[in-house]
Order: structure tokens, then sequence, then C-alpha cells
């Protein structure tokens, strides 16, 4: 990645398995998600640090020798040395992923911006085969295992109500839709026996795929809805 100091391009061909179709805010809009980027992604989301040397190696050769070329510009990178230096940690040690961030399904919404625009993500075809879609670090996401919770969650947020809501608290620009406003909402659990949360998902998901004619002033009844 480009920062503040030059990086020459380089062009070598690498192992595709840890090459991952992310998305950016940009990227986002409500009921929808379409990558336009690729990155790599060489950390071990249980350990929270890059595969060893060893296993890089062995696994994925093309991709070491690649990190290699740029071995003292990660090295000198500020998130390495507050995070991974002193733990002896991969140079190529990356931040802030998880196994969350490799969930199945995840809502995600831009993190700058004035409004709430929630999509959920899963997988994306593209040039390199089907593979699971990344977030960075201008996107907020809350990870999933199943589709429908996921869908329920996504209407939840998108709705009037709540995106109003999180307006009044939430400063329009760089501190617009952090993480923490999740923890404003009183978000109840999906229930699949409850109507209202499975209409409320079954909409989003024909949201998703542009394929319902409702309107979206319908979410705003379901949230009002005593059921709810």
């Amino acid at each position: 990645e480009r920062g503040k100091r030059p990086i020459p391009p380089v062009e070598l061909e690498i192992e595709s398995e840890l090459v991952y179709p992310v998305l950016r805010g940009a990227d986002l809009a409500r009921w929808s998600a379409k990558p336009s980027i690729h990155a790599l992604l060489v950390q071990d989301p249980a350990l929270r640090r890059g595969y060893t040397e060893e296993v890089m190696s062995g696994r994925w050769p093309l991709t070491l020798a690649y990190l290699r070329l740029f071995r003292e510009e990660l090295l000198r990178r500020a998130l390495f040395n507050k995070f991974h230096k002193e733990a002896g940690n991969p140079f190529y040690s990356q931040f802030n992923i998880a196994t969350e961030t490799f969930a199945p399904f995840k809502v995600v919404w831009k993190r700058m911006s004035n409004d709430l625009a929630a999509s959920v993500i899963s997988t994306w075809d593209g040039p390199l085969g089907r593979k699971l879609l990344i977030p960075l670090e201008t996107t907020a996401f809350i990870p999933f295992d199943d589709a429908a919770a996921a869908h329920f969650v996504c209407g939840v947020l998108n709705s009037r109500p709540v995106r109003e809501f999180v307006k009044s608290f939430s400063s329009a620009g760089r501190g617009f839709g952090s993480p923490a406003v999740i923890r404003h909402l009183r978000l109840p659990r999906f229930d699949p026996a409850n109507p209202v949360h499975r209409e409320l998902s079954e909409l989003s998901m024909r949201l998703h795929a542009g394929s319902d004619s409702s309107p979206e002033s319908r979410l705003d009844e379901l949230i009002l809805d005593p059921k709810f």
C-alpha cells in the first residue's frame, strides 16, 4: 500500500490463495457492495500475527519472495513497531485482522459518511474465482455465521428510525459510523420464529437482489411494530 514513502511498483507472480477482493467505504451503498480492488492478507487470523516464514515458504513461496522485496519498508511501519516488533512477529504482520474478518457473512457500513448505509457481504465472484469479500478499515462490520440473521440486522440498520438515531450522536465525516454506534442500539437477537424478524430479514434479501417492489418505508413500519 502506498503511504507517505514512495514505493516502487513491482510486477511479480504470486499465489492467489491469500489475495482477496476487499471493500472500501467508497465501494459501499445501501443494499449493495461492489469491490474494485484486491489485497494480500498474510495474517494468521487466530494468532493475529503474520504466518511464519516457514509456513509461507512451504505453502506460498512466491508470495514470501514478493514480501521480502519490501522488508525494510514493512519493518518501518508504525503499526508494526507498535503491535508486532517486541513480540518478534514476522515483518509482514498486519493489524486488526482476526477470525471475525473471515466470517461467512458480515453486515458492513461506511465509517466516513453522513448517513448509515449498510449491506450484507459474503463471497464475491471475481477474476480469482469465488472468494470471501473482506472489508477494509474505512468500513465497520458485524460478523455472522447465518445469512438470515445478517439480513435482519442489515434491515434494522437501514431503517429510517435507526439512521436518524445514529445521526443524532454521530458526527458527519470521519467520525461517523464508528463500530461504537452499535452499543447505543437495542438490537434484539434474530428470532426466526418472530414474523417481524423474518419479514425484516426477507425484505433485506430482496432489496439486495433488487427484486422487491415494496417501498423501504416498510422497514420503518416493522421497526416500530410492537412485536419487534
